[in-house]
């Protein structure tokens, strides 16, 4: 399996989420962890070269919305279901 795609478990997880939640938002967690692979795979590349790179890079990338206040999804992508 490739690093950047989600684990059975994990795509389960989300499709469990669509019953109580809307497709919108299941779809938005389950885009953001896939992000997320990716800019760690980036980190992990940077890293062997220079840490203040990787810091630099996953600061520039990890957007905070004033709105929703400053999102993180834990490592495994699991969320707790959303309201709608």
């Amino acid at each position: 399996m490739n690093p950047i795609t989600p684990p059975p478990q994990l795509v389960q997880h989300w499709v469990d989420l669509l019953e109580t939640c809307s497709d919108q938002k299941v779809f938005t967690v389950a885009v953001q962890w896939g992000a997320n692979q990716e800019l760690e795979a980036c980190c992990s590349l940077l890293e062997l070269s220079d840490n203040n790179a990787r810091e630099y890079l996953q600061s520039a990338r990890r957007l905070k919305f004033p709105e929703l206040g400053e999102t993180v999804l834990p490592p495994d992508g699991a969320v707790e279901p959303l309201d709608d």
